[in-house]
């Protein structure tokens, strides 16, 4: 006869590891805090807790989504604990600095040909508007893991530059680029390469 198929079952809980997200945006007397988690394991229970005058500060609902409001400035922090019967599993701590836009980062320097005589590179805070405070903050520029320089944002401006000689030649070069951030800008870093012309 033909063998009776085995149900899939989902994984034993609870996960080993679990990774919570934030996001917020304000709302009128303070600011609307959004986290989740997503896991394929087994559990049963999900606490949440937050530190920074949150409300509300904790929730035992169970649900890998949790909602709470935080004042108009500072830092909350949200941490979750997943648990399958008596075994938990602590997250990581997400905070949420309320007043500060996530950045994105550019450069011109990505992907592209240059000589090692020496290049100007530019690097920009992609994500500013109008109704946003200018970046200030620095730029550090790390090229094959050496730092090749340090330069801050312009006055008045979302962009800065940087005029160095590599001094070696290579055909795929590693760059970094790290944003330092400010007072109302996150830190940001991206990776990526430089072709060098031979």
């Amino acid at each position: 006869g033909t063998p009776t198929p085995t149900p899939t079952t989902p994984p034993v809980g609870p996960p080993p590891v679990v990774t919570v997200h934030c996001d917020w945006y304000a709302i009128s007397g303070g600011t609307q805090i959004d986290c989740l988690t997503e896991f394929n394991e087994a559990f049963n229970a999900v606490t949440w807790t937050t530190t920074g005058s949150a409300s509300p500060a904790s929730q035992s609902s169970g649900a890998k989504h949790f909602s709470t409001v935080g004042p108009t400035a500072g830092i909350v922090t949200v941490q979750a604990v997943v648990c399958y019967n008596a075994v938990c599993t602590t997250s990581n701590v997400a905070s949420v600095v309320i007043g500060q836009a996530v950045t994105i980062i550019s450069t011109d320097l990505c992907g592209a040909m240059i000589s090692s005589a020496g290049h100007v590179a530019t690097a920009n805070v992609d994500n500013w508007t109008s109704d946003r405070p200018l970046p200030t903050g620095a730029f550090s520029w790390i090229v094959n893991g050496n730092i090749v320089g340090v330069s801050v944002v312009g006055f008045g401006g979302t962009s800065a530059s940087l005029s160095f000689v590599l001094g070696y030649t290579g055909f795929s070069i590693p760059l970094v680029l790290e944003y330092s951030g400010d007072a109302n800008w996150t830190s940001a870093s991206i990776s990526c390469s430089i072709l060098e012309a031979v």
